[in-house]
């Protein structure tokens, strides 16, 4: 069984003083210059909900909106399992195919301490995620995800409830008090005695470049 989502609406508000073909073009890039030049000409890509030529500049408070028939991807309908859930900490069993890896933009204060899902909502996800998935069928609040596991990955996700616990998390796994381990499925044929493999582990900054300025 596979879930899939019903067609749904986005807009974007950003970019001052840039022409809207110069924004779509070059922050949008999984379509072509013609496609968005053909979008605004046909009134696809509208500004305050009206047609505009392809050279009007966007300024403050202008509503841009992409109207867009998308698909997301589908993902497994196994529920995701609520392990444990505690004060300020939520413990899930996250299965593979469902993306879930989180983003930290801002500072780390209270008022800027804000994740975003893996794939950005313009992208190919935004309602078959963890997150959403949680908040709409078992209620939960605003959650924080505190270790990264890949969207084809499955295995345990810590999910604080509030940022401080989120923050102190991340304190722990830097100075490597949690301890994580990774079972891997593989074809082949492998010795009967046991064979350790140590791979020494990369700086974050080496194993995951930047992404728009930001870790």
């Amino acid at each position: 069984m596979v879930v899939n989502i019903k067609a749904f609406e986005g807009s974007y508000r950003r970019w001052l003083k840039r022409s809207i073909l110069e924004v779509f073009s070059t922050e949008f890039r999984d379509r072509s210059r013609d496609y968005y030049e053909y979008a605004i000409t046909k009134g696809l890509i509208t500004i305050n909900d009206r047609k505009v030529p392809t050279d009007t500049l966007i300024r403050n408070q202008d509503v841009i909106a992409h109207n867009i028939h998308r698909h997301e991807p589908p993902v497994t309908g196994h529920p995701i399992r609520i392990v444990s859930k505690e004060e300020e900490v939520v413990v899930i069993d996250k299965p593979g195919s469902v993306p879930a890896f989180v983003a930290l933009t801002g500072n780390q204060s209270e008022s800027n301490f804000v994740f975003q899902p893996q794939v950005h909502p313009s992208g190919r996800y935004r309602h078959n995620t963890v997150l959403h998935i949680l908040q709409k069928e078992h209620g939960l609040p605003k959650l924080y995800p505190v270790n990264r596991l890949d969207r084809l990955t499955s295995g345990l996700m810590l999910l604080a409830l509030n940022s401080n616990k989120a923050q102190q998390f991340e304190q722990q796994m830097k100075g490597r008090n949690i301890r994580k381990e990774y079972v891997c499925r593989v074809l082949g044929e492998f010795p009967e005695y046991v064979c350790f493999l140590f791979i020494p582990s990369l700086p974050h900054s080496q194993a995951c470049p930047p992404y728009h300025g930001l870790l």
